[in-house]
């Protein structure tokens, strides 16, 4: 372990007389959670360096290996993404206070999503034969979400937020079906379990959540996470990042909507055009 932060190593190599160590210090010093999920390959391919190039830095850095890397970068948690609610004493500064948060949950989110990842998540919920979501509480909102965006492109799926219900359909779940299963903390236990039951009958498991260590997390084989840090201060944190969740699923519906076409969309749409408007 290095004596001096990650952050203090990569500052003094923007200096080195290196040119590939002053281009991957500047990349992971500006992009440090989207290269936190990146493999060495990826970073090497981001920073516009070799992969050799990578391994010297990581010995130049002091630290013993790239996973390590990894795992200081995610370790760097974000002050801007509170966990509990945001105190304002007037209108003024609950607005600024909330449109900062916005702001910073969207950004963080973009951090952490890679083409690749969202690639494979759109090949999955594209192939499966059965898209089941679920969430509960306030996840039951971006579980809604999900559910409303994805059956408007034709794909077979549902939603629930009662928990009996998920437990037993998710026990129901073939293979070839996709879970996804949303929870901010990812430690919600019905929303758990009802991932490990749809796992053991052989679906496969998408989990949407804000942190990225968690019971839930363990259960997927795609992670999504609207933040690089590793679990909430407290397990029953108030503030759910909806922001972050929300633009992880309109990024799929924009990547499967080129895929799949429009043409569901646009017949559910003529279908209750005229509900929609005052004549």
């Amino acid at each position: 372990m290095p004596t001096k932060s990650l952050n203090a190593i990569l500052t003094s190599m923007l200096k080195s007389h290196r040119q590939t160590e002053r281009k991957l210090a500047a990349y992971l010093i500006s992009e440090p959670s989207r290269a936190a999920v990146m493999t060495a390959e990826q970073l090497a391919e981001a920073a516009g360096v070799s992969t050799a190039s990578v391994s010297r830095m990581i010995r130049a850095s002091g630290l013993l290996c790239y996973a390590q890397l990894r795992s200081e970068l995610a370790a760097e948690e974000d002050p801007a993404l509170p966990d509990c609610s945001l105190p304002a004493s007037d209108a003024a500064a609950a607005m600024t206070n909330v449109c900062g948060l916005v702001k910073s949950s969207i950004e963080s989110c973009r951090g952490m999503m890679t083409a690749e990842l969202l690639d494979k998540c759109a090949d999955l919920l594209s192939c499966g034969s059965e898209i089941y979501i679920i969430g509960s509480g306030t996840s039951s909102v971006t579980a809604q979400y999900a559910y409303i965006k994805l059956f408007r492109l034709g794909l077979t799926c549902s939603v629930s937020s009662d928990g009996i219900i998920m437990k037993m359909k998710s026990s129901l779940m073939k293979r070839g079906s996709v879970l996804i299963a949303v929870s901010s903390s990812g430690r919600t236990k019905i929303i758990v379990e009802s991932a490990e039951l749809a796992a053991k009958s052989g679906a496969k498991v998408v989990v949407l959540t804000d942190y990225r260590a968690s019971p839930l997390a363990k259960t997927a084989d795609i992670l999504l996470s609207t933040t690089n840090r590793q679990s909430p201060a407290a397990s029953d944190a108030e503030l759910p990042l909806i922001q972050g969740q929300l633009t992880i699923i309109d990024m799929l519906y924009s990547l499967l909507s080129t895929r799949l076409g429009n043409d569901a969309f646009e017949f559910t749409r003529d279908i209750v055009l005229g509900d929609k408007q005052i004549q």
